[in-house]
Parts: C-alpha cells; sequence; structure tokens
C-alpha cells in the first residue's frame, strides 16, 4: 500500500494533466477557427466598398473589377479555409489585390515587391501577409494628396520567412489597431506560438510593418 499509492497519485496527476492540455488545444484550436472566419468579412466589407465606389462614377473599368473581385473574393473564401497553401499562390493573391487597388484609386503609386524565396512551393497559413497590405492602401495611400509608395519585401529560406510592408503616411495616423491586425497578431501567437513576432513601426512619414516567423515548421 504505502509503495502503490504514490503511483496512483502520479499516474492521476499526469492523467489529469494530459486532459488539460488536450482541452487547451482544444480551446485554442476552436479561436483559431474564429479568426480565421472573422477574416472574410473583414475583407468583404473593405472590396465591396471599393466597388461601390467605382459604380457611383460609372467607371469604364467596373467589370473587370468585378471580375477580379470575384477571382480574390474565391481565393479567400477557397483557400481561406484551408490549413495551408502555396507560397507562391499567397503571393499571386496579394499582387492581384494590389492591381485591383490600382486601378481603383487611378493614383501614381511608387510600387515594388522584392522577393527572395528558396522554395515557392513551402507551405503557410492562408492570407498571413494581406493584412498589413490593406493597411497600407487604408491609412497611407488612399488619403495620400502627394506621391505615394508601397514597398513589400519577403523573403524565405526555409528556416525562417520574413514579411516587410512599408508604405508612404504623410500625417500621424492616431486611429486605434484595426480588427486586422489584432486578428492576425492572435492567429500568429496561437499558430507559432514562440517563433513568432510582429513589428510595426511610424516615423519619417512612413509605416513599416514586419512579420516574423523563426523556425518554421508547420
Amino acid at each position: 500500500m504505502i509503495v502503490s499509492v504514490p503511483v496512483i497519485v502520479a499516474m492521476q496527476w499526469f492523467e489529469q494533466n494530459s486532459q488539460i492540455a488536450n482541452l487547451e488545444k482544444e480551446k485554442s484550436a476552436t479561436e483559431l477557427n474564429l479568426l480565421k472566419q472573422q477574416i472574410n468579412p473583414h475583407f468583404f466589407f473593405n472590396t465591396l466598398n471599393n466597388l461601390y465606389a467605382l459604380s457611383i462614377v460609372k467607371d469604364k473599368q467596373t467589370p473587370e473589377v468585378i471580375m477580379q473581385l470575384s477571382e480574390l473574393m474565391r481565393y479567400v473564401i477557397y483557400k481561406g479555409k484551408e490549413e495551408t497553401v502555396l507560397l507562391k499562390e499567397e503571393i499571386k493573391y496579394i499582387e492581384d489585390y494590389i492591381q485591383l487597388q490600382q486601378i481603383r484609386l487611378h493614383k501614381q503609386l511608387d510600387f515594388k515587391f522584392d522577393k527572395a524565396i528558396t522554395d515557392e512551393e513551402l507551405r503557410i497559413p492562408p492570407l498571413l501577409f494581406i493584412t498589413f497590405v490593406e493597411n497600407a492602401f487604408k491609412h497611407g495611400i488612399e488619403p495620400a494628396e502627394n506621391d505615394c509608395f508601397l514597398h513589400l519585401s519577403l523573403k524565405s529560406d526555409g528556416q525562417q520567412l520574413v514579411f516587410i510592408c512599408t508604405n508612404s503616411l504623410e500625417e500621424k495616423n492616431n486611429a486605434p489597431a484595426g480588427i486586422g491586425l489584432q486578428n492576425l497578431k492572435r492567429r500568429m501567437a496561437l499558430r507559432f506560438p514562440n517563433q513568432q513576432e510582429i513589428v510595426v513601426e511610424e516615423k519619417d512619414n512612413h509605416f513599416k510593418a514586419t512579420l516574423r516567423i523563426h523556425d518554421f515548421v508547420l
């Protein structure tokens, strides 16, 4: 009895901790799914506003925009539900989104997208970069009265992934962080605990956001 009681207690303790760990994992998975679902309304709200603005002025490019918009929405609806997508698919989605925005805005934009990627077949969570790009257009490029720019950089060597979004900013932005950035930070914290960081900085009339994932293994 003296020998067996500690063993029984230890087994119960390990079993209880295992159950707690499983519950925490299930809770995280549920929260992650809810956060992923919140991406769709956020995206639709922004893009439908874009389409509405074009329809008011009866822009001749409206049909083309509708077609491009439908492709972007198809990606969000179907790819956004998947656990992972190919890195090259995510890059094309970003480039298509920027092309659509340039058509809508009719504004001269200094746009660059530098890529240093060892493997475009790398699988990543979907809709990983769009929040930064959306924010760049909303807070920096759309309200700009002077020259504006958007410079993107994506580096991936199979071990680390770094995405940097830098955009012009004509005046200091005192608006609180939107749901998109908060959502992304929570998604990354759940998906890559202790492996990721999101850094935003605002200075010298530009805004810079950096997403970095270390030891990149899904």
